[in-house]
């Protein structure tokens, strides 16, 4: 099987990079994440603080290196062929261990019409929607966090779980909202 790679020295690929280390890159899910190229499944990680991340299929074998993204640290990229859902697993420069879900594997949580009801100023719900909401989505048990911020160039969620770092949790721009 022939091995095809992102081209990591695009113009465009460098300039997504540069703005995802950077932290103010307005749509992450568009470079994190699964993603297909020449038909083959890639995925792309930012970990700040990590030297190594593994991609780490569910119920099957193979795990799977991501490479480092060269001059841009905690950047890492790589072929993924397993279809299914994954974990990463990343090691810092000191050994420590941790695994974690891929945030950007996942689908929207807010539907359309949630979308369409908040940019027209009509949504008669907002607490069901905005702000933070323990649930469980595509399988997975988490906290699913919402903000009306049409102004905002980026949102991220930030707390001890991701040493308090803004660049490990962008989150999803959805429409005009």
């Amino acid at each position: 099987m022939t091995q095809h790679a992102i081209d990591h020295a695009s113009p465009r690929r460098l300039d997504d990079y540069a703005r995802l280390v950077a932290g103010t890159h307005p749509d992450p899910f568009s470079v994190l994440g699964p993603h297909g190229c020449d038909g083959q499944r890639h995925i792309t990680a930012l970990v700040p603080g990590a030297e190594q991340i593994t991609a780490i299929p569910q119920g099957e074998v193979g795990e799977q290196d991501l490479a480092p993204v060269p001059g841009y640290a905690g950047l890492f990229s790589g072929p993924f062929p397993c279809a299914g859902v994954y974990r990463l697993r990343a090691t810092d420069g000191g050994g420590h261990v941790w695994e974690f879900e891929d945030p950007y594997r996942f689908g929207p949580v807010i539907g359309e019409m949630d979308e369409y009801l908040l940019g027209e100023g009509t949504h008669q719900r907002l607490w069901q929607v905005l702000g933070a909401h323990v649930l469980v989505h595509e399988g997975v048990s988490g906290t699913h966090f919402a903000v009306w911020a049409p102004n905002a160039r980026r949102v991220s969620v930030v707390g001890p779980f991701n040493q308090w770092d803004g660049r490990r949790h962008p989150m999803r721009r959805r429409g005009a909202t």
